[in-house]
């Protein structure tokens, strides 16, 4: 007896060949063409008589060889699109791919149907519709890039964003069902060319394919899609969420600078403007008629490193009023390790003061300043 796989010599009725290990099929597990018809009058999951008339067939052969160059096609697109400059050619193979398989699933339909595996014929007619699908995909792509490029955006701003939100939601939806198709695709690809070349030795096919290493690529697939979500989400939800708690924590700087301006101006009202210079400073704690103002230490809390307020007359201001100056300093740690402080200058005027943010306080480098105006107004 011959091995139908490596052709050693073996004995007769051998269940294994003692060359290459494989499962021998023998003429005697196969039954009459009575017995291979159903009532129908088709193949009820039989084989052919033989393995010898399995080989011979050219519907078969054929087949089976097309499947084998479209491996090849799928290894050499999978090299392609990982390569700089060279995906573009990928993407070519690929949409190539896709058409072959149309006309490529018809014929190997025919020939489970011919060798009676209408589950198998099924399978490969859900490749099919999933091909087309995928060809769809890409059209409707290259349709809604091209629509966006010519559309004209001077309706408005909101206009143009509601048109790329939902063309790029469309696009992510599509992507996603087109890989987890494409990889059901691969994966049925092989149980399909398995099973013909089953067929092509005289061996009988499972009534029902399976389905678990397409299920766990899926699987797989939905998982690394998952991941890229929550990771794009991340990317953009952490740097906003970190910016609103540090604009959150300057307000409390702020309203901290707020405060003692009020102190501070009290102190102006109390000296009058030519005379609050070493008066209003609070370089040690200082307090008057119904004020107080605290040493710059004095004012340290979480997020407050200090609090300092310095005076000078009118005398000795370059603007020729007097002017007194508060600067609150937030907690660099709290900030990215960045100062963050906010220095606001009161000019005198007439025993009024008029406050500003100056131009050299680290808040208006971070864009912060914007939050202290908010709440700040000008006090008189």
């Amino acid at each position: 007896m011959i091995c139908p796989f490596c052709k050693a010599e073996i004995p007769d009725n051998a269940k294994f060949c003692t060359s290459c290990g494989r499962i021998v099929p023998h003429t005697d597990r196969m039954q009459n063409t009575e017995q291979n018809f159903s009532a129908d009058g088709n193949f009820a999951n039989q084989e052919y008589k033989s393995s010898q008339n399995n080989g011979s067939d050219p519907d078969l052969a054929e087949v089976i060889k097309r499947l084998d160059s479209m491996n090849v096609l799928q290894i050499i697109c999978l090299v392609l699109l990982f390569i700089p400059f060279l995906n573009i050619i990928g993407g070519v193979i690929f949409l190539v791919i896709l058409i072959m398989s149309l006309g490529l699933t018809n014929r190997v339909s025919a020939v489970f149907s011919k060798y009676g595996y209408p589950m198998y014929a099924k399978i490969t007619d859900g490749v099919r519709s999933k091909c087309i699908f995928m060809l769809a995909c890409m059209l409707i792509t290259t349709i809604m890039s091209f629509m966006v490029s010519v559309i004209d955006f001077s309706k408005g701003q909101d206009f143009a964003v509601y048109v790329l939100i939902g063309f790029f939601l469309i696009l992510f939806g599509m992507a996603i069902l087109f890989t987890i198709y494409e990889v059901y695709c691969f994966c049925r690809l092989y149980t399909v060319k398995n099973a013909l070349e089953m067929i092509s030795i005289g061996n009988r096919l499972p009534e029902k394919p399976g389905s678990g290493a397409a299920i766990i690529a899926i699987v797989l697939v939905l998982f690394f899609f998952a991941i890229t979500i929550l990771g794009i989400i991340a990317a953009i939800a952490l740097p906003a969420y970190a910016g609103y708690m540090e604009r959150a924590r300057f307000v409390e700087v702020a309203v901290a600078a707020k405060g003692v301006m009020r102190q501070a101006e009290l102190c102006v009202a109390e000296f009058g403007e030519n005379d609050i210079a070493g008066r209003c400073d609070n370089t040690q704690a200082v307090q008057g008629s119904g004020w107080a103002l605290l040493a710059p230490k004095d004012y340290r809390t979480k997020y407050i490193d200090s609090i300092s307020v310095s005076a000078v007359n009118a005398d000795s201001s370059r603007s020729g009023h007097a002017e007194i100056t508060v600067t609150s300093h937030g907690v660099p740690l709290h900030f990215k390790g960045r100062n963050a402080d906010i220095t606001i200058i009161g000019t005198v005027v007439n025993d009024r003061v008029t406050w500003n943010v100056s131009p050299d306080s680290s808040c208006k480098h971070l864009n912060l300043c914007p939050y202290f105006e908010q709440i700040s107004v000008t006090m008189d």
